[in-house]
């Protein structure tokens, strides 16, 4: 016996917004110069800390520092 297929109700998609917008706000620019915004001291310039409204955090290590 062969498998049945579901079939979904066709529809029209969410919009989703580009990751191109996202790609580069953790970079500021500076006289046509890329320069990062904040690096974990830890962990190495590889590693960018999130930002939120009371403190940067670090999701790798865990290191946090309070504005």
């Amino acid at each position: 016996m062969a498998k049945k297929r579901k079939v979904r109700a066709k529809g029209k998609k969410a919009h989703k917004p580009s990751k191109s917008s996202k790609k580069f706000e953790k970079y500021s620019l500076d006289s046509g110069a890329a320069t990062r915004k904040k690096t974990c001291p830890k962990c190495g310039p590889g590693v960018f800390m999130a930002e939120h409204k009371d403190r940067w955090h670090c999701g790798t290590c865990g290191y946090t520092e309070k504005r």
